[in-house]
């Protein structure tokens, strides 16, 4: 207990500032200041607590969400099938179930992803109610950090990643295989979005005019990206 401690103790305890001072090798004006500190700490009454404000993501581990859906059967199954042993899979499979599982809606336009800095899975809200869609999704980003676990770094859609997938009985194409629901969903999301947003410019294609409003600045110029269904380039023009 330091110096300012036992003045503070004293004056609790009722002694006057002269015995204090007896018992306590300071001055008189420093327990005078003491005193007046502690008067006004005890006529300030705090504000009650205020309950946490509510994070916009629902936050729960990987491990309770797949218990939860039976898919921690399908990624132990598929490492055994990768040749681990039971202790092996189980290991994996506990550093997996120990990453933050999130719904989230602003995931741009994909169906989930996985960060291994921040050590959790997204994957869209739209696919809640869409199980086909969830399933595949959920176990694709899982797949991606399996491979993180395995070899110490995203390789993103390359063989090892493939490898867990075929093990899952999944695609093994980077955009898996959606179905209408849940590309539809998406659609109405990003639209809902877009509505409050005034578009930058408008990019029309070259091979069969489609026109597409861009609410961002792009990295590279209109002409340098194609049209994924005509292979045709754009070109821009003012919205």
């Amino acid at each position: 207990m330091n110096k300012g401690q036992k003045i503070r103790h004293l004056i609790n305890e009722g002694y006057s500032d002269e015995q204090v001072l007896v018992r306590v090798p300071t001055t008189i004006n420093s327990i005078r200041w003491h005193r007046s500190k502690m008067k006004a700490s005890t006529a300030f009454t705090p504000a009650a607590p205020q309950s946490p404000k509510p994070s916009r993501f629902q936050r729960l581990t990987v491990g309770e969400f797949f218990k939860s859906k039976g898919y921690d059967v399908e990624v132990l199954a598929a490492l055994k099938k990768l040749g681990y042993d039971e202790d092996q899979s189980q290991a994996y499979w506990e550093r997996l179930a120990q990453w933050s599982f999130v719904w989230n809606s602003n995931v741009g336009g994909r169906f989930g992803q996985a960060h291994a800095r921040k050590r959790q899975i997204e994957v869209h809200k739209c696919l809640e109610t869409l199980e086909h869609d969830l399933h595949e999704t959920s176990l694709h980003e899982a797949a991606h950090v399996l491979d993180y676990l395995i070899t110490g770094r995203m390789n993103g859609h390359q063989w090892e990643w493939k490898r867990i997938m075929i093990a899952m009985g999944l695609p093994t194409n980077a955009c898996g295989n959606p179905s209408v629901a849940a590309k539809a969903a998406l659609r109405e999301v990003r639209a809902s979005k877009n509505a409050t947003k005034r578009p930058i410019e408008k990019w029309v294609c070259k091979g069969c005019g489609l026109e597409e409003l861009i609410y961002r600045k792009r990295k590279h110029p209109a002409s340098c990206y194609r049209h994924r269904k005509c292979g045709g380039t754009f070109r821009s023009e003012p919205c």
